[in-house]
């Protein structure tokens, strides 16, 4: 009886120590660098923390791209939308095409389809891209191709970690 009544005892502990992976592990976040904006988002490369009024110098240096806002802000799995804007010596400019590509390098798609196009909006110095689906969590790269009026290309390319 005592083995009986020990086996139990010692079952009965090892099963306490027990708990679910909900409590052990919680769903991975993206890491933050410490003392940077830059987040991991689980693969190779680091990504941006969004927030509305985020800038990058175009590859040329010519531009000043910065995404005004997002919707979602940040941006998340399903329908986004960002609003853009493109300045030259901090002079907004109007005469472009403006398109964005959302991309996850680390997968190697993008979206359907692959290009959006931004609308100038009636403030006359915003172009507002048309909801395009990212469709999964994870690295998401949105380059911004500029198309001067001279046909010139130029573009500059945001990273981030989109939730689902």
């Amino acid at each position: 009886m005592r083995t009986v009544w020990a086996i139990c005892c010692i079952a009965g502990l090892g099963l306490a120590g027990c708990g679910t992976d909900a409590e052990s592990d919680p769903a991975p976040t993206p890491e933050v660098e410490e003392e940077s904006n830059e987040l991991n988002c689980g693969g190779p490369t680091s990504a941006e923390r969004y927030y509305d009024g985020i800038s990058k110098v175009s590859e040329s240096g010519r531009y000043t791209v910065t995404l005004v806002a997002s919707d979602p802000a940040p941006p998340s799995k399903g329908d986004n939308v960002v609003t853009v804007q493109v300045t030259q010596n901090d002079t907004p400019i109007d005469d472009m095409k403006v398109e964005v590509a959302p991309f996850m390098p680390h997968h190697d798609h993008g979206t359907a389809p692959a290009r959006y196009d931004g609308v100038l909006l009636d403030t006359g110095d915003l172009f507002e891209v048309p909801p395009f689906y990212l469709f999964m969590p994870g690295y998401w790269e949105y380059t911004v191709t500029l198309t001067g009026a001279d046909g010139d290309t130029d573009q500059a390319v945001f990273a981030f970690c989109v939730d689902g």
